[in-house]
């Protein structure tokens, strides 16, 4: 019999238990050796009654914590933050004021010139 089949005739004798252990041919399968668990809901369900710019503040508050967390993930967290917000705050911008990048620039605070670099950059268009 497998170990695959060895396992799943102990699982069925124990189907009440939540845990199990599983011994491979190297031995058993330590804590240590599993990933790092994946991170809970960023979405925190208190913040549902706090205002939107709070709300998105504490958003970015645990997603900076998980990244952090993560020693793989902590290069350039800046890039990686505007990389997520940049895009969807100049097409907005954009869409409001029907393709007028001057006037998007203006609003946003940026030069022109610095607003169409950023919209070449993540491929949205002008217009």
């Amino acid at each position: 019999m497998t170990a695959v089949g060895q396992l799943c005739k102990v699982w069925k004798l124990l189907p009440h238990k939540k845990q199990a252990v599983i011994v491979v041919r190297g031995g058993t399968i330590e804590v240590e050796h599993l990933p790092q668990p994946a991170a809970t809901s960023l979405i925190d369900p208190t913040s549902v009654d706090l205002p939107l710019d709070e709300a998105i503040a504490k958003l970015i508050e645990r997603w900076t914590e998980a990244k952090l967390a993560d020693a793989q993930e902590t290069d350039e967290l800046h890039e990686q933050l505007l990389h997520l917000v940049e895009p969807s705050l100049l097409k907005a911008a954009i869409a409001k004021h029907r393709g007028q990048c001057a006037s998007a620039a203006r609003q946003l605070g940026l030069h022109r010139t610095t607003l169409r670099k950023k919209l070449d950059e993540y491929g949205i268009a002008d217009d």
